[in-house]
């Protein structure tokens, strides 16, 4: 993983140092309902959700497809105080994301 720190892209890859990233995924409740008068076992529901979010530095960013050039995909989010902040992922470090997310993990007795 680069992190854009202002420098010419060739030469930062030359003297960057490694960083470490983390693939995290949770699950957030977004509707319940109770089963009122034993009325069934069925629920209709028709909500817009976000299905996959990336973050930097805690914040929302956004994958600049287009700006995918030698090797590396990069995110950019936008502050009003910090401006913006880049950070590239090597293209197989974001394919084998993607396939983790597919596939799958589990963690004990949960999947």
């Amino acid at each position: 993983m680069f992190i854009k720190e202002g420098t010419v892209l060739k030469e930062q890859v030359k003297y960057s140092t490694y960083y470490e990233m983390t693939l995290e995924q949770h699950w957030e409740q977004i509707f319940a309902s109770e089963n009122m008068n034993n009325e069934g076992n069925t629920v209709a529901v028709d909500a817009a959700v976000e299905c996959e979010v990336v973050t930097v530095g805690g914040a929302e960013a956004m994958a600049d497809q287009k700006d995918a050039v030698d090797g590396v995909m990069w995110f950019r989010r936008f502050n009003k105080v910090t401006g913006e902040t880049s950070v590239g992922l090597g293209i197989e470090i974001v394919e084998r994301m993607k396939r983790e997310r597919d596939v799958g993990w589990a963690s004990g007795q949960e999947k």
